[in-house]
């Protein structure tokens, strides 16, 4: 009976070192620029072309979260971002997506079909899927297991007069998966249980 308990403690302890559900990394302080399209129509049903978002020497992932848990991983300086979106009028016709940290690359296509939403005082939204790659990924000191299903990214608050030069965006990209825990982690986890079981016997 005790060694059945051991056995499901066991894998209930490995089991929680695995958080699955929605990852959402959290980047700051980006370039929003149009780099195509007539920069005058930006924030009309008039305008049709490409707005990029892209690192500087003031961007940071702020942390990586699991069902809106933060990991504490970060402040990161990440390598490289890029986020190109084509918009005709208030639709999304396309577009890439990549970020790194200077080992790893994560590399996402934007899909056709999102909308664009012009909020108060003049800003700009959008959330809209992405499709990116599937399996593992070691990325910002994090190791992942990624599905290619419901990913999405969500940038707001740009302003409208981004036709009047650059602005400062904040972006959050959202994909499905798990954390997978690394060895250290698993063995953190298991001595815990070891201490648990070893207190179980001397009780």
């Amino acid at each position: 009976m005790f060694k059945q308990i051991t056995t499901a403690a066991a894998a209930l302890a490995f089991a929680g070192l695995t958080q699955a559900g929605t990852i959402q990394f959290d980047f700051n302080s980006l370039d929003a620029s149009i780099s195509s399209g007539v920069a005058a129509d930006f924030g009309t049903a008039l305008f049709s072309g490409t707005l990029s978002l892209d690192d500087n020497a003031n961007t940071l992932l702020e942390d990586i979260l699991v069902d809106s848990t933060p990991l504490n991983v970060g402040p990161i300086v990440p390598a490289d971002f890029d986020l190109d979106i084509d918009m005709s009028g208030t639709d999304v016709t396309g577009g890439t997506l990549s970020f790194s940290d200077g080992i790893e690359t994560y590399t996402a296509s934007v899909l056709a079909g999102g909308t664009v939403t012009f909020g108060p005082g003049s800003t700009f939204f959008v959330t809209n899927l992405i499709l990116g790659p599937a399996g593992p990924i070691d990325i910002f000191g994090v190791k992942l297991d990624l599905d290619t299903d419901g990913n999405t990214f969500t940038f707001d608050g740009i302003p409208t007069t981004i036709r009047d030069g650059e602005s400062v965006a904040d972006v959050d990209v959202f994909v499905n998966g798990k954390v997978v825990p690394t060895p250290t982690a698993a063995a953190a986890g298991f001595a815990a249980l070891g201490l648990l079981v070893a207190r179980r016997r001397k009780a």
